[in-house]
């Protein structure tokens, strides 16, 4: 019989090879981004209007950083600890007990002021929750979305809020973004979403993320990574950055009070339907308890995004095995739904008669779903966690025969 290698002979060979493949792949088991510079920093510019933003920006789905969009507001000027406690303290809001984003983490519901008394003591407290309304009467929405177009399209207003120290998931999100920085700041790892499909293993589709530890990238584990361009951000207090639809990003926030809060609307698509798009600017200054969301915008852009990947149409079975809840699995359209949105009778939904249904009707054709929270591809975390579980048992079985 071949004599077996001595254990401290297997140990060495495996720290050399740990030391060579770290030494040859560079950012091996370090933070993201640590494999090359940054191919710059996004464009940094003061305050714009919203036909502005919207033709410069917004159409051309790139990202900018608006430097002291905030400034001399009042959340910026009063949003202290004891303000916060004394004003908004009986207010519900969720708590995650993780920095490092758990998308399979619901959180709990605690009053502000419980949040308030223990999270700078805390290592692992992250307040992510939709704004209080009462918190709403106090925050202006920036000039660059005081339009129309953008109103009659906002989707959620989030604070996020902890004592620093937070990492989320490289991720990408169907909904534009404005994130507004009040205290601390945040880096901002950014990739086109053109590079990241060719570069990036979207090993989690149902949601949108990428499961790679951004604090020690596994290179042999995602290859792609290693020569990925990336783009650079730092956002302060009064700044507000522009996160498009689909470009992929990574956020950090430095270990210091930290707080921001962002505001999602749907996104456009000026060239699917058959009306022209106006962005004209608004005024009067507005806070955003005065708004309301219409997330039937969002799932109509949703359901364009399927009919054209399959043809301008598609029948009720298809729409009804496709169109999910991320969370359940669960079949979104039912057969009186889906005559709902089939305004002609015909037994096909297309892109005209998507465009011609009003944004509740839209919105009441798929169980009145929560913003995000609905597939268009039928992949949901349950289905994915039940074929998981299959093939470890089948794995498993396999063993035993």
């Amino acid at each position: 019989m071949t004599d077996l290698p001595a254990p401290e002979f297997v140990i060495c060979l495996l720290l050399f090879h740990s030391v060579v493949v770290q030494c040859a792949l560079k950012g091996h088991l370090k933070p993201l981004g640590s494999h090359q510079p940054a191919d710059g920093d996004i464009l940094q510019i003061p305050s714009l209007t919203a036909s502005d933003f919207y033709s410069k920006f917004v159409k051309h789905n790139q990202p900018v950083i608006l430097r002291g969009l905030l400034n001399s507001s009042k959340p910026l000027d009063l949003w202290n600890d004891d303000y916060l406690h004394t004003k908004f303290g009986d207010e519900v809001v969720n708590v995650d007990f993780t920095k490092y984003e758990n998308r399979l983490s619901s959180g709990d519901d605690l009053q502000l002021h419980e949040f308030l008394e223990t999270y700078e003591a805390s290592s692992d407290m992250y307040l992510i929750t939709t704004l209080p309304k009462s918190m709403q009467k106090e925050f202006p929405l920036p000039q660059c979305l005081n339009s129309a177009l953008f109103k009659n399209r906002l989707q959620d207003f989030v604070l996020w809020f902890s004592s620093g120290g937070t990492n989320s998931l490289l991720h990408y999100d169907t909904v534009e973004n404005l994130y507004c920085q009040l205290f601390g700041s945040k880096h901002w790892f950014m990739v086109d979403p053109w590079i990241a499909k060719k570069h990036i293993i979207e090993d989690h589709p149902e949601g949108q993320y990428t499961s790679v530890n951004v604090s020690m990238v596994d290179m042999e584990k995602y290859p792609g990574l290693r020569n990925m361009p990336w783009w650079s951000a730092r956002s302060y207090p009064g700044d507000c950055i522009y996160v498009p639809l689909n470009w992929w990003h990574q956020v950090h926030s430095e270990k210091s009070r930290n707080m921001a809060v962002n505001i999602w609307w749907a996104p456009l698509f000026h060239d699917t339907f058959s009306y022209q798009l106006r962005c004209e600017d608004e005024s009067k200054s507005i806070y955003l308890s005065s708004l309301n969301f219409t997330h039937g915008e969002w799932i109509r852009w949703s359901l364009s995004i399927f009919l054209q990947q399959n043809g301008g149409k598609a029948d009720y079975q298809l729409l009804h095995e496709s169109i999910v809840s991320e969370h359940t699995g669960e079949n979104l359209i039912r057969n009186e739904d889906f005559q709902l949105l089939d305004s002609n009778s015909d037994g096909f939904l297309d892109l005209k008669e998507l465009s011609m249904s009003p944004a509740e009707l839209v919105h009441e054709a798929v169980q009145f779903v929560g913003i995000g929270a609905m597939n268009i591809n039928g992949l949901s975390k349950a289905k994915l966690a039940s074929e998981s579980n299959s093939r470890s048992m089948y794995q498993h079985l396999e063993k035993e025969l």
